[in-house]
C-alpha cells in the first residue's frame, strides 16, 4: 500500500502544466511496473508483452529490459529470456501493424536524430536544466527517497536486485536526449514506488514522516497547478480558435505555424500535413537554448519535404502564423525563414485578417499565382 500511495502522490507532484498532464510517461507507468513484477514472478510472456506496450508508449521505457531480462534469467534461464523476447516481439508487431511496422520504426527509432542532437553550445543550458530537475526530484519526491534509502538498510538479500536495476535503468531513460523536462522523471516512478514499498517493510518507523513529506509536497504541487487547471485559458488561444471555427467547415484542415497546438483542439479542426505543431520539423525545440532556426536547420530533411508535399497536395483552408506574434518563442522560427512553406503561402494564399497579432491566410479559390 505504501508503494501505491507513493505512485499516486508522485504522479501528481512534479509541478504545474507538466507532470499532471496526460503524457507518454504517465501511460507507460503501468506496463513498466507490470513487466518488472511479472518477470520477477517467472511470468516471462506477460512481462515481455507489458514491456512492448511500455516501449510503444515511450521509447526510453526500453531501458526496463535490463531488470526484466535479469529476472527472466534468474527465474527461468534461457527459456525465460526466449519466451519473454518472443512475447514482446509478437505484441509489438501486432500493435504496430495497423500503422505500418515501417512507419512505427521510422517514427520511434530512425527519426529521432534531431531530437537527440546536442550542440556544444547547449551543454551549459542543459546542465542548468539538469540541476533544476534534481531540485524538483528532491522537493516533490523527497519523502519517497527517504523510503528508498531505507530499502538499502537491510540484510543483503539479492532478491531485490531487479528493483535497483530498474531504478538505474529508469534514470538513464530520464536523461536520454539531455532535455530534462520535469515529466521525464515519471519514468523513474515505478522503481521509486516499488523500492519505497520495500523500504517501508524494512523500516516501518520511517513510513509516517516519509508519507507526511509526500503529502505536503503533493499539496504544494496541487496549489501551484490550481491556477493552471482552473484558470481561464489564454485569451489569444480562445480568439484564434473561435476565428478558425467560424471561418472553416468541420471537415477542413488548418495549419497553425508556431507552438500553439491548442488552437486545433479548441477549434475542433485537424492539422494539415499530419503534424500538431511545427517544433517537430523546425529544429527549434524545448529543452534546448533558444537560437534562430531556418529551413537549413531542419533536423530531418526528408521528413520536412514529406510534410511540404502533403501541404501542397492537400492545402489547408487557413494558415495561422502564431510565430509572428512571438508567442512561446515564435521569433526563433519565423515562417519566412522556411522557404518552401513561405513560397506555398505566397503562391496560394491571401492574408485576410490578424487576430491577436497572429496573421491569418486563406487559400485562394482560383488556384496558385503564376
Amino acid at each position: 500500500w505504501v508503494a501505491g500511495v507513493v505512485a499516486v502522490l508522485g504522479a501528481a507532484a512534479l509541478g504545474p502544466a507538466d507532470a499532471p498532464a496526460a503524457n507518454f510517461e504517465l501511460f507507460a507507468l503501468l506496463p513498466i511496473a507490470l513487466a518488472v513484477v511479472a518477470a520477477a514472478r517467472g511470468r516471462a510472456a506477460v512481462a515481455g508483452a507489458a514491456l512492448a506496450v511500455a516501449v510503444l508508449c515511450k521509447q526510453p521505457a526500453a531501458a526496463t529490459v535490463v531488470p526484466v531480462a535479469w529476472s527472466w534469467w534468474r527465474t527461468r534461464r534461457w527459456p525465460g529470456v526466449a519466451v519473454g523476447l518472443a512475447a514482446g516481439a509478437v505484441v509489438g508487431l501486432a500493435l504496430a501493424a495497423p500503422f505500418g511496422v515501417g512507419n512505427v520504426v521510422q517514427w520511434s527509432l530512425l527519426g529521432t536524430g534531431g531530437y537527440l542532437a546536442l550542440d556544444a553550445a547547449d551543454l551549459g543550458f542543459a546542465g542548468v536544466r539538469l540541476l533544476a530537475l534534481g531540485g524538483l526530484a528532491v522537493l516533490f519526491w523527497g519523502g519517497a527517497w527517504v523510503l528508498v534509502a531505507a530499502a538499502t538498510r537491510s540484510p543483503r538479500e539479492r532478491r531485490d536486485v531487479d528493483l535497483w536495476l530498474l531504478l538505474g535503468a529508469s534514470l538513464v531513460g530520464v536523461v536520454a536526449g539531455f532535455r530534462f523536462f520535469p515529466h521525464y522523471l515519471l519514468q523513474a516512478l515505478p522503481a521509486v514506488a516499488l523500492l519505497a514499498g520495500l523500504g517501508a517493510t524494512r523500516r516501518p518507523t520511517w513510513v509516517r514522516p516519509a508519507l507526511a513529506f509526500g503529502v505536503a509536497s503533493c499539496l504544494l504541487a496541487v496549489a501551484l497547478a490550481w491556477g493552471v487547471a482552473l484558470g481561464d485559458p489564454p485569451a489569444e488561444e480562445v480568439d484564434l480558435a473561435r476565428y478558425v471555427r467560424e471561418h472553416t467547415d468541420p471537415g477542413q484542415r488548418v495549419l497553425v505555424w508556431g507552438n500553439e497546438p491548442e488552437v486545433y483542439w479548441r477549434a475542433d479542426r485537424l492539422p494539415a500535413g499530419g503534424f500538431t505543431h511545427s517544433e517537430f520539423i523546425t529544429g527549434r525545440s524545448g529543452g534546448r537554448r533558444s537560437h534562430l532556426v531556418t529551413e537549413a536547420d531542419v533536423p530531418d530533411e526528408e521528413l520536412y519535404r514529406e510534410w511540404i508535399a502533403r501541404l501542397e497536395a492537400d492545402p489547408p483552408e487557413l494558415i495561422v502564423d502564431t510565430a509572428a506574434a512571438d508567442r512561446r518563442g515564435g521569433r526563433w522560427f519565423p515562417l519566412e525563414g522556411f522557404d518552401a512553406l513561405a513560397e506555398l503561402v505566397r503562391q496560394r494564399y491571401t492574408r485576410v485578417d490578424t487576430v491577436d497579432d497572429a496573421p491569418i491566410y486563406r487559400l485562394r479559390p482560383n488556384g496558385p499565382t503564376p
